[in-house]
């Protein structure tokens, strides 16, 4: 009998050993995988190859661009132990870009009355992140009413109104295929005179950048809510999609020329290895990067944090 309870704690106890040998892999590949690009920077590492020419090739490849991929290069040569292993490259990396990112970390500037404009291309996720920012704004106890201005998208209004229903928010709408401009201009005027609500964030429809035409459109916009509220809004969002790489920098150029843009908001950042393109924009054009969009959750919106960024990224 006491030979047969001592099998059954050996048998019990290897068990136990295997189980917490996998379990212990498994957490191990969840945190290895943190950054979007670690995998590939410890096979460079770790390959023997020419270093220099495939970490340009990595870096290019996530869209940072080639001038901060040439600085990162020739700083790196300056003092090869660095690139040792692969801690020590990472690290090296992340400073290297937080001194690039000096500035880019911005907060929203509202006041006890405020606009916030939401726009972008088609396809980026601005009615998704309409929602978000109502769900981010409430929670800071913001008294939030949204305004469907995309009135041409099929469902668009009807999107939002779902969302306005699920954060019990304010929504201004009117039918489908109704004038942009009149749906703003109306919620701006009631919005003004509501003293229960203090942030108006106003959706608009896509526009390719591509589309003079369309993007012209939006000038419309700008001028019915600077007629309106007096002023330009106070947040001017631009919506980018971070797996669109270096079409987002072309996005920039054109609203840029439209209005004034004091924000930018990326979307998508979950799982593109073309995050750095944020780099790219923020060196270009010197415009704050405020939120990041990290999941289709209501919760996936996140303040812009160089930190967090670069550990996601690398």
């Amino acid at each position: 009998m006491i030979y047969y309870n001592l099998v059954l704690l050996i048998l019990f106890f290897t068990l136990f050993l295997i189980l917490i040998r996998r379990l212990s892999k498994k957490k191990y590949k969840v945190t290895t995988k943190e950054g979007i690009l670690a995998e590939k920077l410890q096979g460079i590492i770790k390959g023997g190859k020419n270093i220099f020419e495939e970490i340009e090739k990595l870096l290019i490849e996530a869209d940072i661009g080639p001038s901060t991929v040439y600085d990162i290069l020739e700083a790196i040569r300056e003092d090869n132990k660095r690139i040792k292993n692969y801690k020590e490259l990472t690290g090296f990396l992340k400073a290297h870009l937080t001194k690039v990112l000096d500035g880019s970390e911005g907060k929203l500037n509202l006041s006890d009355k405020s606009i916030i404009l939401i726009y972008g291309v088609n396809g980026v996720g601005k009615t998704t992140t309409v929602a978000k920012l109502a769900r981010y704004l409430t929670v800071k106890g913001k008294k939030v009413a949204l305004v469907a201005g995309d009135t041409y998208r099929a469902a668009g209004g009807e999107q939002l109104d779902v969302w306005a229903n699920r954060l019990n928010v304010k929504i201004y709408k009117q039918g489908h295929g109704a004038d942009p401009g009149a749906v703003i201009f109306d919620a701006i005027t009631s919005f003004k005179n509501k003293k229960e609500y203090t942030t108006l964030i106003i959706d608009t429809g896509g526009r390719l950048h591509t589309n003079e035409n369309l993007v012209n459109q939006f000038s419309k916009i700008i001028r019915v809510i600077r007629k309106a509220w007096g002023k330009i809004p106070d947040e001017r969002l631009l919506v980018l999609d971070g797996t669109m790489g270096q079409n987002t920098v072309n996005q920039v150029n054109i609203f840029s020329k439209v209005i004034d843009i004091n924000g930018i908001i990326m979307t998508k950042l979950d799982g593109t290895a073309k995050g750095g393109i944020l780099i790219r924009i923020f060196k270009k054009y010197n415009i704050k990067i405020k939120f990041l969009g990290m999941g289709e959750k209501i919760g996936d919106l996140e303040e812009f944090r160089i930190s967090n960024y670069l550990e996601r990224l690398f």
